[in-house]
């Protein structure tokens, strides 16, 4: 359904159809850009922390800290997980908080 012509998001292209000029209604789809903002790595890299520290949080059961600076996700060269990890526990402990699940 969602390609119903052999596009991708055909069935939004066809919704949109009469309220987006046809530059952007035919467009290709492209990736999700990544924040290159080095203070989005540092508040990513605090909230991590204060998690992995916080027994309350849903995903502290779930950090291993025994690992140099956690385990979510592969580790980078300098012992903090990669980047796709942390936002990855972060967004995880929002999800298990706002349906209120245990781990």
């Amino acid at each position: 359904m969602k390609s119903f012509d052999g596009k991708e998001k055909s069935l939004l292209r066809a919704a949109t159809r009469d309220l987006l000029p046809d530059s952007i209604a035919e467009r290709r789809k492209s990736a999700y850009p990544i924040s290159r903002d080095p203070a989005y790595d540092v508040a990513l890299r605090a909230e991590f922390d204060r998690l992995a520290a916080a027994p309350g949080a849903p995903v502290h059961s779930l950090v291993d800290r025994s690992a140099d600076r956690g385990g979510a996700g592969r580790q980078r060269g300098d012992g903090w997980p990669s980047r796709t990890g942390l936002e990855f526990m972060v967004q995880l402990d929002s999800w298990l908080e706002t349906h209120e699940l245990d781990v």
